[in-house]
């Protein structure tokens, strides 16, 4: 099918990654081939290879009426600082009159969402994460965050635009400040919880100190750059001058060798791994394979049946102990690969 009469289709895909962001429903709607093209991942990429995306601003701001000087209630707006326009986001269908107040707006490719926020009359801290839809100018409801309800907290997407990363925050329960990480994966509606652990042994395999801690909700390779941080943090409360630090990720390894990491979620922690290390006399770190990393990988499944937050370990835990004999028993472990 032909998407433009008495043109190739490339030429006419070529056509429509010109059309301006705001037009995306109307040219959805011409007929079912554009509404295919225009979904389709490529089309997005295609745009900011092209260098025709542009960057916009979204804020949640209160509505004033002519005729009373006290706010009305709130409104999601959209402005294009290059056409300098403002645009109105259509209503939030379960929240029309009733917008959250400082809840977080935070672009993910194609897509805004909204988070979380307090009721503006009971002043209820929420939960709900609303997803718009700029190909389609609607609104879904996303997947209500886990654990705590919490305010005050930082989101950012990852550079691919796949997840979003909620973090610290206040709870309505306690005047602390929570130190759990979420993080929500919007393809797949999901919030996932990870945890790490780590420990370290003297040069005959000797258990001088671990930690387990239970991370929360976020993307695997921010567990391994916090489990990374955790044992270097570890090392210096031990007083450890002299440190082989051994991780199974080798992405976190280049990251923190090289500074070769692009994820700007990740590459936050690896900075303050890198200014952590600074404080260790002699140090070095080294890929190992998952097989050798067996004590580790157990301290970090313990982490899930413990409250949230990092517990340090001054002895081996009980179900640590297999492993760690194991460990220090020198035996071999083959693994198969094909060349």
């Amino acid at each position: 099918m032909e998407l433009i009469p008495g043109l190739p289709n490339d030429l006419a895909f070529e056509c429509l990654i010109r059309i301006s962001f705001d037009q995306f429903p109307k040219a959805s709607s011409v007929c079912r081939a554009w509404k295919a093209v225009i979904k389709q991942p490529e089309f997005l990429r295609r745009r900011k290879a092209s260098g025709l995306t542009r960057p916009v601003i979204a804020i949640c701001q209160s509505r004033f009426s002519l005729s009373r000087l006290d706010t009305v209630g709130f409104r999601l707006t959209l402005f294009d600082p290059v056409k300098r326009r403002w645009h109105d986001f259509p209503p939030i269908p379960e929240v029309v009159e009733r917008m959250p107040v400082l809840c977080s707006v935070v672009g993910i490719g194609a897509e805004l969402a909204v988070i979380g926020g307090c009721d503006p009359v009971t002043r209820r801290y929420l939960n709900s994460v609303f997803i718009y839809n700029f190909f389609s100018a609607t609104w879904r409801r996303g997947a209500d965050m886990p654990g705590e309800d919490r305010l005050f907290f930082g989101c950012a997407a990852s550079e691919d635009g796949g997840t979003v990363v909620v973090a610290g925050g206040r709870s309505s329960t306690t005047t602390l400040a929570l130190k759990s990480t979420l993080a929500y994966d919007v393809a797949r509606d999901t919030w996932t919880t990870l945890s790490c652990g780590g420990l370290a042994r003297d040069s005959s395999g000797k258990w001088i100190g671990g930690f387990t801690s239970n991370i929360g909700s976020c993307p695997p390779l921010m567990a391994e750059a916090w489990a990374a941080l955790r044992g270097i943090q570890l090392a210096k409360a031990l007083d450890l001058q002299q440190v082989i630090l051994e991780s199974d990720s080798k992405a976190i390894v280049d990251g923190i060798t090289s500074n070769s990491l692009p994820n700007s979620l990740v590459h936050n922690l690896l900075a303050t791994c890198r200014r952590e290390l600074q404080g260790i006399r002699d140090w070095r770190i080294a890929w190992i394979p998952r097989e050798q990393n067996a004590t580790a990988d157990a301290l970090a499944k313990l982490a899930v049946s413990r409250p949230r937050g990092i517990h340090i370990l001054p002895n081996p835990p009980t179900e640590i102990v297999p492993y760690l004999e194991y460990d220090c028993s020198s035996f071999f472990l083959w693994r198969y690969f094909a060349i």
